[in-house]
């Protein structure tokens, strides 16, 4: 009878599997047991000598008898790996000349191995772009997380979980761009979705997303996932979206209108958009725009418009950072202004108004009302507040 082949997984987690039975690294008893198998799996087209094991798995190791603890160990892992039921547990550690090495005649698959051959054959100039879409399907599937990451703050591990990640992300962008250039939206959007979990910071990926929404014409998760990802780089990296994830912002704005509309139609829905309480909230990119037709508005119309910037400043005491009460700030903002009036989150602590028709008083009274409201619950972070008119452009 043949013995079922080994299936080794490295990528999202270790087990070792054979039909039924399998291993994994569950145990949190004996961590350096299951690196000793796992770095002679990585490095299984060589011998590893007993210096390079104790150095690479117990760098911190001072003293004893590094060569009585690595036998000890050999047996440990060779008994846990026969007692699993997989086939030859006693022989997958072989050895040889004062060395240890994975036994190569073994019949095993290796999910990493496996990963980056997928890769290799997506990028060959001879694949027909269908087969580079499927292959490339088939690699970002086998992808189920970083290399290894229980191995993760590992030396020897670091490098090579770098290594894949990045191929695995050049998967992502070939594909995700060759998924839009054919129009298969909802498979693009489920790459993106599995890509964003293993890194939300990826912002072409998110562009990308954004881009899979619009072309299903989801119209509202667009926007939702626009703000979403807008107040993420926000609070997390305190920078604005880029010209590009804006322009898709645009796009998002611009659905539904392929056809003409009667002009009575297009303002009915205007109005009926902008019947909310309170003033206008936008992102920064259409704050921008708003502020360089107001100031040639005023070139010409010599009106009063006034801008007014709130800085939250972290509370020193307890090293707290401003951004957890900026949702607060920003709903004070919204019920006291105008509904004419616009503002934005034009930093991950800082908020800007567009006053318009106000003297520079009306905005001093203004900002204190906003700066009472704000010390009734948050008196431990200061506002700073700055007010400028807007400068017109001739």
């Amino acid at each position: 009878m043949k013995e079922e082949q080994l299936k080794i997984q490295m990528l999202g987690g270790f087990r070792i599997s054979a039909g039924e039975n399998a291993v994994t690294e569950i145990s949190k008893r004996a961590p350096k047991l299951w690196r000793v198998l796992q770095y002679l799996i990585v490095f299984r087209h060589k011998t590893v000598s007993q210096d390079e094991l104790v150095s690479a798995i117990w760098p911190e190791n001072e003293g004893g008898d590094p060569g009585s603890a690595m036998r000890n160990m050999m047996f440990r892992l060779r008994s846990a790996l026969a007692s699993s039921g997989i086939p030859f547990g006693t022989e997958m550690i072989l050895h040889s000349g004062g060395g240890y090495s994975w036994n190569n005649l073994l019949d095993c698959t290796m999910d990493f191995e496996e990963f980056e051959k997928l890769y290799n054959r997506a990028c060959a100039d001879d694949i027909t772009k269908q087969a580079r879409i499927e292959t490339l399907l088939q690699a970002i599937d086998l992808y189920k997380g970083d290399f290894l990451p229980n191995a993760s703050c590992e030396m020897w591990a670091m490098p090579i979980a770098s290594y894949y990640r990045a191929m695995y992300f050049k998967c992502v962008h070939i594909i995700l761009e060759l998924l839009l250039e054919q129009k298969s939206y909802s498979q693009a959007e489920m790459v993106c979705k599995k890509a964003l979990l293993l890194d939300q910071f990826d912002e072409k990926i998110h562009e990308y997303h954004l881009r899979s929404l619009i072309g299903q014409k989801k119209q509202a998760a667009a926007l939702a996932e626009y703000q979403k990802t807008t107040t993420l780089f926000y609070e997390e990296l305190g920078v604005n979206p880029s010209e590009s994830l804006r322009s898709v912002y645009l796009d998002i704005q611009k659905m539904n209108r392929d056809s003409n509309c009667a002009l009575e139609d297009l303002m009915k829905e205007w109005i009926q958009s902008a019947d909310f309480p309170g003033a206008y909230f936008c992102e920064y990119g259409v704050f921008k725009i708003i502020y360089q037709l107001e100031a040639r508005s005023v070139a010409r119309s010599g009106k009063s418009i006034y801008t007014v910037s709130i800085v939250i400043k972290d509370d020193i005491k307890k090293s707290k950072k401003a951004e957890a009460v900026m949702p607060n700030l920003q709903n004070i903002i919204q019920n006291s202004l105008r509904k004419g009036d616009v503002f934005t989150r034009a930093a991950p602590n800082q908020c800007v108004l567009m006053l318009q028709g106000l003297t520079y008083e009306n905005c001093k009274m203004l900002s204190k009302r906003i700066l009472r409201a704000h010390n009734q619950k948050h008196r431990a972070y200061p506002l700073e507040i700055s007010i400028r008119p807007i400068t017109p452009i001739s």
